[in-house]
């Protein structure tokens, strides 16, 4: 029952993170390079098997869908959210809810901040490579779980 508008709103977007591909090398869809990553964040290291699909949001922002690929229906592997490059706070849905705040640093780069009960809990910057094949997301910060982590490193691969 509810398999039908999860797979509605991910088909429409990816249509529109290929239809505004050429406005920001953010949006498409990536997966998880378990390989190529530094994963020292315990809450992410259970979460090799990400989907993520990057939508334009306005003009200045995104709408981020990720999702567990092993379980795609499970409630709490799956979060979203829309946020303009403002460092203004948005709320997350699913699975981990938190603010998130995004600043635009250049083309291809963006700092996300991360707040939990109003404190910043992380930090991170979020780069996508010059040949738009590559987003590397690294830093630092506090989990969910209350556990402390340095060095994250994540890879992800486009996937389209």
């Amino acid at each position: 029952m509810f398999a039908r508008p999860i797979v509605l709103a991910l088909g429409m977007l990816c249509f529109a993170a290929g239809a505004h591909a050429a406005d920001s090398p953010f949006y498409g869809t990536w997966k998880v390079n378990a390989a190529k990553s530094h994963i020292t964040n315990t809450a992410q290291a259970a979460n090799q098997n990400v989907l993520i699909v990057i939508a334009p949001y306005g003009d200045n922002g995104w709408t981020r869908v990720q999702i567990d690929v092993r379980e795609p229906l499970k409630s709490g592997r799956e979060e979203h959210f829309s946020a303009k490059f403002d460092g203004k706070d948005n709320q997350t849905n699913g699975g981990d809810p938190r603010v998130i705040a995004l600043t635009r640093m250049d083309a291809r780069t963006l700092e996300q901040v991360t707040k939990r009960n109003g404190k910043e809990s992380s930090r991170s910057r979020i780069t996508v490579s010059a040949d738009g094949k590559t987003m590397t997301s690294a830093g630092n910060g506090v989990n969910g779980r209350g556990e402390p982590y340095t060095d994250n490193v994540v890879v992800y691969d486009r996937v389209q």
